[in-house]
Order: C-alpha cells, then sequence, then structure tokens
C-alpha cells in the first residue's frame, strides 16, 4: 500500500457514513464470565451414539463417557478401571455420553452451570430395523399383530 492509497481509503470511509470506526473491546473480568455449558449426550441404542463418544474423545479434551473418554478409548479399560464413575462431572467435563440407565442424569441436578442435552434422532423405521438386527431376530411386516411382533 502506498501513503496516497491509504489517504484514499481513509477519505472514502470518512464519507460513507454506514462504515463505523473500530471500537476497542472492553477489558472482561473473569469473574463475571459465565460457567461453560456442560453438554449431555443422551445415548440411545443403535443411535452411533458410541462411534459418537469415540470420535468426541480422540479429537476434543474433558470427554467423558463409558465408552470413550479423552485419551482413553478402550471401553474395557475404563470400565474395569471405574473411570467414568470416578469422575466430578461437574468440574471435569465438558461433554458426557453415558451408555446407563436414565436415573444417570439426576447426578447433574445440582451441577452450577447449564446443562445441555442432546438426543439422537434416527428415522424409526431404520432404527427398529437396527435394533432387530443387532438382537439377532426376524422382524415380519406381515404379522397378523404388528404390534405384538
Amino acid at each position: 500500500l502506498t501513503e496516497e492509497s491509504l489517504q484514499m481509503t481513509t477519505t472514502s470511509d470518512e464519507m460513507n457514513p454506514s462504515i463505523e470506526p473500530l471500537q476497542p473491546i472492553p477489558p472482561t473480568n473473569n469473574i463475571h464470565q459465565p460457567k461453560p455449558t456442560l453438554y449431555g449426550h443422551l445415548h440411545m441404542a443403535k443411535t452411533a451414539g458410541t462411534t459418537l463418544n469415540g470420535l468426541m474423545a480422540t479429537k476434543y479434551n474433558r470427554i467423558c463417557g463409558n465408552k470413550g473418554f479423552t485419551n482413553e478409548l478402550r471401553a474395557w479399560y475404563i470400565i474395569d478401571n471405574g473411570i467414568f464413575e470416578s469422575t466430578n462431572y461437574a468440574t471435569d467435563c465438558d461433554w458426557i455420553s453415558p451408555e446407563l440407565p436414565h436415573e444417570f442424569w439426576n447426578v447433574l441436578d445440582h451441577v452450577d452451570r447449564e446443562v445441555e442435552m442432546h438426543v439422537p434422532c434416527r428415522d424409526p423405521i431404520a432404527h427398529l430395523m437396527s435394533v432387530v438386527n443387532h438382537e439377532k431376530r426376524v422382524f415380519n411386516c406381515n404379522a397378523p399383530n404388528l404390534r405384538a411382533e
């Protein structure tokens, strides 16, 4: 850039009222910063939760799941050593993905930060057929009583 082009830019900016000059960012005080959100992943069977947990654990820190932990993807190691159960979810995790009964989520009742839940969605028919396949069952679409099926 030449000095002349800088003058032209300044002159054109000053003549254009829609361009506002940059304002300095005010200093922040960490005391008033909100605590980061704690993300909960509701792990439902056959919705790729284990895969998601593993991918998150390899890419990010503070990932806590009973099938994948930051820097630890051996589910047997996590389970055998009680790593997930001995974790302080409120302070050690930013993303939680337990494959546990729904009562687990009661541990977050008194967490001093916002909790945001993520519920996996999958096409209902594809989900049903995946569960049936996982359980090595046969689903008869022509059965007289589909509810019983």
